[in-house]
């Protein structure tokens, strides 16, 4: 039987790799090659002299090779809306996870959630008490669908039990079967 925490986490990792995925889309470098002024450890390089001390110290005129970034992801990228938007839904499956962690694995009643709002839990995903208040609401509905459809649909939910075995057998190596 898959858990909500274990559908919160796997909810999490999915969209974690979907903004990685983005990011290194969107991420382009090309190499390059001038003349410099390289360090001894050949790990900096200045375009400009630098002072003779540190030339006497082992500093050489050279061609260094480096990586010039082409693109990364920013506003002007075309898919930053779709980033924007992933990003927010971790927050959301974070704060989910809070919720979760705050009553034992279980899901509270909506009362409840006013007294978590008061303990602080949320300060860290969002800044101001309205962001808050919003933040910890939409988690907590989101919170009340996942468990009613764990409830009624199980079987919606069996790619999660694969993706919670493959992760128990690769972190747990040294236990014998």
């Amino acid at each position: 039987m898959t858990t909500i925490n274990q559908v919160t986490v796997y909810q999490y990792a999915q969209t974690a790799a979907a903004i990685h995925q983005l990011k290194t889309d969107a991420y382009k470098t090309t190499t390059h090659e001038k003349y410099a002024y390289r360090s001894p450890d050949a790990q900096t390089f200045r375009n400009k002299r630098p002072p003779q001390s540190l030339i006497d110290s082992g500093w050489t005129y050279t061609k260094v090779k480096f990586q010039r970034i082409e693109s990364y992801m920013s506003p002007r990228y075309a898919q930053w809306q779709e980033y924007q938007n992933l990003k927010r839904q971790a927050t959301l499956c974070l704060a989910m996870r809070l919720i979760l962690k705050a009553n034992n694995g279980l899901v509270p009643e909506k009362g409840e959630i006013a007294d978590l709002l008061s303990m602080g839990i949320f300060r860290s995903h969002a800044r101001t008490a309205n962001a808050q208040k919003s933040l910890a609401y939409a988690s907590y509905r989101r919170l009340r669908k996942l468990e009613n459809r764990l409830r009624n649909q199980p079987e919606r939910f069996g790619e999660v039990q694969v993706w919670v075995m493959r992760r128990e057998r690769i972190e747990v190596p040294h236990v014998e079967q």
